[in-house]
């Protein structure tokens, strides 16, 4: 019950904070490459109308 409130000093606290922080890299990482294979395949499937848009 008082473990969440006042973890025990220095291990506990840091154990948790780091386990967070990793957490939340993996996660970030997960959704950049998700997003950017979403884009490449985007770019793939309307790669000629994009070229003719940016093209003069």
């Amino acid at each position: 019950m008082y473990r969440w409130t006042a973890p025990a000093p220095g291990k506990s606290a840091r154990r948790t904070y780091t386990l967070a922080i990793v957490t939340l890299c993996l996660a970030a990482l997960l959704c950049h490459f998700f997003c950017w294979w979403q884009f490449y395949l985007f770019i793939i499937r309307y790669r000629e109308p994009l070229l003719l848009w940016c093209l003069p």
